[in-house]
């Protein structure tokens, strides 16, 4: 199976994310560190940056609302921020099992301290989907969205 490469933008200075095709982020930041308003396209590939640790990240599965739609998305935070290879799939039914849709592929994103939600966005509103998301060697476990709560 043939897998489109999807090309994510992200923040620069707080690595605040945000993805253009089938997905979206957000991030939750303190008072006082807005967003930088420069924002850097890139395509990169290969391993996270060796000299950061394991990224030690947690996953939390949920739902998000936007433009009155709910979207498959799940909650990332890191305990070691630093600078790792993304990847996200979304799968039919609860088992993970059968491909549906991906985007990260690979591509090196900029973890700060903040907690990120990403989202899948081809298939608004359908509860029987799972998904699983993956930062640097920390994979989440089979996500499914029939029983995730609202982010």
């Amino acid at each position: 199976m043939i897998h489109k490469k999807k090309t994510l933008l992200y923040f620069a200075a707080l690595a605040a994310t945000l993805c253009t095709v089938s997905c979206g982020v957000s991030s939750k930041q303190s008072a006082g560190n807005p967003i930088a308003p420069a924002v850097r396209h890139e395509t990169l590939s290969g391993p996270g940056d060796p000299a950061t640790p394991d990224p030690g990240a947690t996953f939390k599965g949920c739902w998000y609302k936007t433009g009155g739609l709910w979207y498959q998305a799940v909650k990332i935070s890191v305990k070691n921020p630093g600078t790792y290879p993304f990847y996200a799939n979304l799968y039919y039914g609860s088992t993970c099992s059968k491909w549906a849709d991906d985007f990260g592929n690979g591509e090196l994103i900029q973890f700060g301290t903040f907690q990120y939600t990403f989202w899948f966005d081809h298939f608004p509103d359908k509860k029987n989907m799972s998904a699983i998301w993956q930062v640097g060697k920390d994979k989440s476990a089979c996500i499914v969205y029939e029983t995730s709560p609202q982010c």
